[in-house]
């Protein structure tokens, strides 16, 4: 019903909200926060509706439930983010001593070195806890564009969006030749005396990607750099032409053949989507209207209680009185 869906909605955007808020406020402890507890509880509803999709699907077998439920994108999304928040728990809660330090310098954790420095300490562990939670919080905001699916104009959009990523998906192995091919070639002439490290991996993907976009970084490969040959910093590029020549080609292989085949190609997507546009929203307006059917009658975080209860109704047989 519209007061259902409104509510759900509602619930969606202030977790949102209050999960944007974690991810930007300082982690300066390992005691949860309010705000973290509303959070975790909130997503662990959510875990226990996609659970609950799961088990109603009508296929006889675990795996054939699991294989029609990944069948959606919107459920790779639910997955992925529910998966990266998990694991980003342990990374967030763990204590380490460095922490400690950056709040109480009379810790017996802190040194005196330790404490001299102790603003410039950030514990590894938060860090990468923060990444996958921030991650987490990325791809719960791009599944706010399921709502927009039941919109006649703006569903077809969407389905054009996801068609479109797919059609960059088949271009990339193309574009990725001609990246490595210049890379390679470019930093050989550049840098002829330099040793093969990580940092020559980075560059040989780096330049030739941005300049795709029109940065072709021409203070490296016309003028020889900005700031090198001193200590502590790399050496010099070599000054060559053909490096120049190369490059030339590159950008008229890359920046208008290539991108304009692309843009043929989303062209033709859209003119395909278009087509079918109103077959498209309606599938994905009865698609979503049935799983939202599935769900509780009580939107998330409140869902849980329902689902307790629920459990308890199917145990003493009266399931159907309270569907």
């Amino acid at each position: 019903c519209p007061a259902f869906w409104s509510f759900t909605q509602l619930s969606y955007l202030i977790f949102l909200g209050l999960f944007s808020y974690m991810i930007l406020h300082r982690w300066d402890t390992c005691t949860p926060t309010a705000i973290e507890l509303m959070v975790l509880f909130y997503i662990g509803s959510l875990a226990t509706i996609e659970a609950r999709q799961i088990s109603q699907d009508p296929s006889p077998l675990w795996s054939e439930k699991l294989a029609s439920y990944l069948s959606s994108l919107w459920n790779w999304l639910d997955v992925a983010s529910l998966t990266l928040y998990l694991i980003h728990l342990p990374l967030r809660y763990s204590c380490p001593s460095e922490l400690q330090c950056t709040r109480d310098f009379t810790s017996p954790a802190c040194n005196s070195t330790t404490a001299a420095s102790a603003q410039l300490i950030y514990p590894s562990e938060l860090r990468y806890g923060r990444i996958l939670c921030s991650t987490a919080c990325l791809l719960f905001y791009l599944r706010l564009l399921q709502i927009f699916t039941v919109n006649s104009d703006l569903g077809p959009k969407i389905h054009m969006i996801i068609r479109m990523v797919l059609d960059v998906l088949e271009f990339a192995l193309i574009f990725l030749i001609f990246v490595v091919s210049f890379g390679v070639t470019s930093q050989a002439m550049l840098y002829p005396t330099e040793d093969l490290t990580w940092t020559t991996a980075k560059e040989i993907f780096y330049r030739p990607y941005w300049q795709i976009y029109g940065e072709f970084f021409l203070e490296t490969v016309a003028e020889g750099g900005e700031s090198c040959g001193g200590d502590g910093q790399r050496q010099c590029p070599q000054q060559e032409f053909l490096p120049i020549i190369f490059l030339a080609v590159y950008a008229l292989m890359s920046n208008i053949l290539l991108i304009d085949l692309l843009s043929a190609v989303f062209n033709n997507t859209y003119e395909a989507v278009q087509g079918q546009a109103v077959q498209i929203w309606k599938f994905n307006r009865y698609s979503l209207v049935m799983e939202y059917l599935s769900r509780s009658k009580w939107p998330p975080p409140f869902s849980v209680i329902s689902q307790i209860l629920l459990s308890i109704a199917q145990v003493i047989g009266l399931g159907k009185t309270l569907r």
